[in-house]
């Protein structure tokens, strides 16, 4: 089996290209400056399966002719290609969609138009997800097709995703390099946090499974911003210190305050593998972290005689 990854640098895309090859899966893989070369190659591949991770994912970008361009119209050609050639396409929606989470998290199809995206990152993901819904009715769809609505994914590789990077990541890095870390008062905001490990065996699932529609991956859990920050400290061995901080007016409007995955979908495809808890994702991402400091410190070493 072959399966083109796109966004195959990023974040999510390589931990995904790893576990796959771990999987006996061979991969071919493209990443935002590839799109061209990607569209002309894709249609004549001998490929079962298309995974796309590509996207713009900066929540605090306001220009939307870039998330049309690449969120939404490079989706669309995918998508045209995937239907004409019979490969199935799975692609990466976002838990965003859902906005301030007033009409809740379910990923059941006729709930999907009362959902008021936040800002300009999760405009573009729901509107593929419109579009891709509407060409399903109407029979204009890839074989099969997974369109998966991502919860707060972290895990090892977040280095890549700078600025963007999950908050289980950014505390864990405050609290190890500075001793404390830094939270909007009172910390007591809520977010479903899912292991990267977990949402790659739910892509694995979703190459096998004949999915059709839209399915949310997540924890199930919705956990606070002071919870992450115990763990993380917990993990470090270190006392707990936490500054509370007043949110920037201008970040209230876009901001998702609480979410949390309904899995009932999910959970009826078959998939029963359970979710990782959060302590247990944060001591890996924890042990990941201080690997690759180790990894860094023991190669600045050996190599400084030769530098």
């Amino acid at each position: 089996m072959e399966i083109a990854i796109t966004g195959a640098r990023g974040f999510i895309g390589r931990t995904l290209c790893r576990f796959l090859w771990e999987n006996g899966i061979k991969t071919h893989s493209f990443d935002k400056d590839d799109k061209d070369k990607f569209l002309e190659w894709l249609p004549t591949s001998s490929v079962y399966a298309v995974v796309h991770l590509g996207a713009i994912t900066d929540t605090t970008l306001q220009d939307r002719a870039a998330f049309d361009e690449y969120n939404l119209e490079f989706s669309k050609d995918i998508w045209t290609i995937c239907a004409k050639t019979r490969k199935k396409m799975i692609y990466a929606s976002s838990s965003a969609t859902y906005g301030d989470g007033s009409q809740g998290f379910s990923d059941e199809t006729e709930k999907l138009s009362v959902f008021n995206p936040l800002n300009p990152y999760a405009e573009s993901k729901h509107n593929f997800d419109l579009w891709a819904i509407q060409n399903a009715m109407a029979c204009t769809a890839p074989p099969a097709f997974a369109g998966l609505k991502f919860f707060n994914v972290y895990g090892e590789d977040e280095v890549t995703k700078g600025k963007m990077a999950s908050m289980v990541y950014q505390e864990i890095r405050q609290a190890d390099l500075n001793g404390k870390v830094k939270l909007f008062k009172h910390g007591e905001q809520k977010r479903d946090w899912v292991y990267v490990g977990d949402v790659c065996k739910v892509i694995k699932f979703m190459i096998d499974y004949r999915c059709y529609g839209l399915y949310n991956v997540g924890s199930g859990e919705a956990r606070s911003f002071n919870d992450v920050a115990a763990c993380a400290f917990k993990s470090l061995k270190k006392e707990p210190v936490i500054e509370y901080m007043d949110m920037p007016e201008s970040l209230k409007p876009a901001y998702q305050s609480f979410s949390q995955a309904d899995l009932t979908k999910l959970r009826r495809t078959g998939f029963s593998d359970p979710m990782t808890p959060l302590e247990q994702g944060v001591d890996l991402l924890v042990a990941s972290i201080h690997a690759c400091a180790r990894s860094a410190s023991i190669g600045t070493k050996i190599g400084s005689p030769l530098s």
